[in-house]
Protein backbone atom coordinates (compact mmCIF):
# COMPACT_ATOMS: atom_id res chain seq x y z
CA UNK A 1 0.00 0.00 0.00
CA UNK A 2 1.36 3.39 -0.94
CA UNK A 3 0.80 5.70 2.04
CA UNK A 4 2.55 8.74 0.55
CA UNK A 5 1.70 9.61 -3.08
CA UNK A 6 3.99 11.58 -5.10
CA UNK A 7 1.83 13.88 -7.26
CA UNK A 8 3.40 16.24 -9.99
CA UNK A 9 1.10 18.79 -11.26
CA UNK A 10 1.97 21.42 -14.13
CA UNK A 11 -0.88 23.87 -14.02
CA UNK A 12 -2.54 25.52 -16.68
CA UNK A 13 -6.24 26.75 -16.82
CA UNK A 14 -8.65 24.68 -15.16
CA UNK A 15 -7.96 20.24 -15.40
CA UNK A 16 -9.44 17.39 -13.63
CA UNK A 17 -8.11 14.10 -12.93
CA UNK A 18 -9.66 10.69 -10.52
CA UNK A 19 -6.68 8.53 -9.63
CA UNK A 20 -7.93 4.97 -9.11
CA UNK A 21 -6.19 2.87 -7.08
CA UNK A 22 -7.10 -1.18 -5.98
CA UNK A 23 -5.29 -3.93 -3.50
CA UNK A 24 -2.65 -4.11 -7.38
CA UNK A 25 -2.76 -8.13 -6.55
CA UNK A 26 -6.25 -9.54 -6.86
CA UNK A 27 -8.83 -8.76 -9.52
CA UNK A 28 -11.51 -7.82 -6.32
CA UNK A 29 -11.43 -4.16 -8.78
CA UNK A 30 -13.80 -6.45 -11.13
CA UNK A 31 -16.77 -6.76 -7.14
CA UNK A 32 -15.78 -3.44 -7.18
CA UNK A 33 -13.09 -2.88 -4.33
CA UNK A 34 -11.75 0.41 -5.46
CA UNK A 35 -10.78 3.88 -4.15
CA UNK A 36 -11.09 7.01 -6.44
CA UNK A 37 -9.51 10.36 -5.70
CA UNK A 38 -10.93 13.61 -7.85
CA UNK A 39 -8.65 15.72 -8.48
CA UNK A 40 -9.16 19.22 -9.71
CA UNK A 41 -7.00 22.52 -10.44
CA UNK A 42 -7.51 26.11 -11.49
CA UNK A 43 -5.21 28.35 -12.72
CA UNK A 44 -5.78 32.20 -13.13
CA UNK A 45 -2.84 35.29 -13.56
CA UNK A 46 -2.87 35.44 -9.73
CA UNK A 47 -2.16 32.40 -9.02
CA UNK A 48 -4.04 28.78 -8.46
CA UNK A 49 -5.95 26.08 -6.22
CA UNK A 50 -5.20 22.51 -6.34
CA UNK A 51 -8.34 20.47 -4.69
CA UNK A 52 -7.68 16.71 -4.00
CA UNK A 53 -11.14 15.17 -2.37
CA UNK A 54 -11.48 12.58 -0.05
CA UNK A 55 -11.28 8.95 -0.99
CA UNK A 56 -14.73 7.62 -2.22
CA UNK A 57 -14.67 3.76 -1.63
CA UNK A 58 -12.41 0.73 -0.44
CA UNK A 59 -10.35 -2.01 -1.15
CA UNK A 60 -8.22 -4.64 0.51
CA UNK A 61 -5.52 -3.16 2.46
CA UNK A 62 -6.26 0.02 1.94
CA UNK A 63 -3.92 2.87 3.89
CA UNK A 64 -5.68 4.53 6.45
CA UNK A 65 -3.90 7.53 6.39
CA UNK A 66 -3.23 8.99 2.76
CA UNK A 67 -0.47 12.39 2.82
CA UNK A 68 0.48 13.81 -0.51
CA UNK A 69 3.68 15.74 -1.21
CA UNK A 70 2.81 17.73 -4.72
CA UNK A 71 5.48 19.02 -6.94
CA UNK A 72 4.12 21.69 -8.21
CA UNK A 73 5.64 22.78 -12.03
CA UNK A 74 5.96 26.70 -12.02
CA UNK A 75 7.91 29.31 -13.71
CA UNK A 76 8.51 31.21 -10.98
CA UNK A 77 8.69 31.24 -7.08
CA UNK A 78 5.16 31.75 -5.62
CA UNK A 79 4.49 34.67 -3.12
CA UNK A 80 2.66 32.08 -1.10
CA UNK A 81 1.36 28.74 -0.45
CA UNK A 82 -1.28 27.63 1.65
CA UNK A 83 -2.91 24.92 2.62
CA UNK A 84 -6.46 24.55 3.99
CA UNK A 85 -5.80 28.63 3.82
CA UNK A 86 -3.10 28.09 6.55
CA UNK A 87 -0.11 30.67 5.30
CA UNK A 88 2.28 28.92 7.52
CA UNK A 89 2.28 26.28 6.01
CA UNK A 90 6.35 25.14 5.16
CA UNK A 91 7.37 24.56 1.40
CA UNK A 92 9.74 25.26 -0.87
CA UNK A 93 10.67 26.21 -4.09
CA UNK A 94 13.86 24.54 -5.95
CA UNK A 95 14.54 27.71 -8.62
CA UNK A 96 16.72 24.71 -11.11
CA UNK A 97 14.08 22.67 -11.44
CA UNK A 98 11.21 25.62 -10.85
CA UNK A 99 9.14 23.22 -8.43
CA UNK A 100 7.83 24.12 -5.35
CA UNK A 101 6.66 21.15 -3.03
CA UNK A 102 4.05 21.06 -0.51
CA UNK A 103 3.78 18.17 2.07
CA UNK A 104 -0.08 17.83 3.09
CA UNK A 105 -2.27 15.03 4.73
CA UNK A 106 -5.55 13.90 3.58
CA UNK A 107 -8.47 14.51 6.34
CA UNK A 108 -8.06 11.43 8.37
CA UNK A 109 -11.87 11.43 8.83
CA UNK A 110 -12.00 11.60 4.83
CA UNK A 111 -14.58 14.57 4.96
CA UNK A 112 -13.28 17.63 3.21
CA UNK A 113 -10.91 18.11 0.56
CA UNK A 114 -7.51 19.09 0.60
CA UNK A 115 -7.03 22.39 -0.74
CA UNK A 116 -3.73 24.00 -1.55
CA UNK A 117 -3.46 27.45 -2.87
CA UNK A 118 -0.31 29.67 -4.26
CA UNK A 119 -0.19 33.11 -5.19
CA UNK A 120 1.91 34.63 -7.81
CA UNK A 121 3.68 37.84 -7.50
CA UNK A 122 2.78 40.54 -10.25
Amino acid sequence: PVETIHLHVWPEGETAFTMYEDDGETYAYLDGQVACTAMTCRVQEAGGELTISPRAGRYENMPDRRAYEVHLHLPRRPAEVSVQGLAETPWRYDEQTRRAFICAQEDPQRQRPLVICWKQND
